[in-house]
């Protein structure tokens, strides 16, 4: 039997979005004239390109037969003093399980984490900008879903 997607995160709305935690002063969903109109959550929009932080998500649990998390991600680049990532995060011990940096551009874009050996696991996505640069160093996402394939 086919299995449509969970979507597990939608940034549709600008604000603060249910249950993500935020440190630092960058992070905010908001869309960015000129950039893309359609809000996200993001590192660039609420204090700009040198704001660093992170942006917790609340805990989920990885579906058995569920086997990769899509992440639309969009952003700049990682410097070797400054890096942007999403994270996906064991919530009970906090170990990373995979980290993946933004593709370098406004658009959105895929980001695939093969998460079939964790199924059942309760996990969080985090999104790292420790990049202070004064461009290419923000870091965002838009819909999250969990996908069979």
């Amino acid at each position: 039997s086919r299995r449509d997607p969970i979507r597990l995160f939608s940034f549709a709305q600008a604000g603060n979005p249910e249950g993500w935690r935020f440190e630092g002063e960058a992070f905010g969903v908001a869309a960015v004239e000129r950039l893309f109109n359609r809000p996200t959550l993001n590192s660039l929009a609420r204090a700009g390109e040198s704001a660093t932080g992170r942006a917790i998500s609340p805990e989920f649990v990885l579906e058995p037969g569920f086997h990769t998390l899509v992440i639309q991600c969009q952003g700049g680049r990682s410097t070797p003093d400054g890096r942007l990532a999403a994270r996906l995060v064991d919530a009970r011990t906090g170990a990373a399980l995979a980290e993946l940096p933004p593709g370098g551009s406004h658009a959105l874009a895929p980001l695939r984490i093969d998460v079939a050996r964790w199924a059942g696991r309760m996990v969080r996505l985090e999104l790292v900008d420790e990049n202070r640069a004064a461009s290419f160093a923000w870091i965002g996402i838009g819909d999250v879903t969990l996908a069979p394939r």
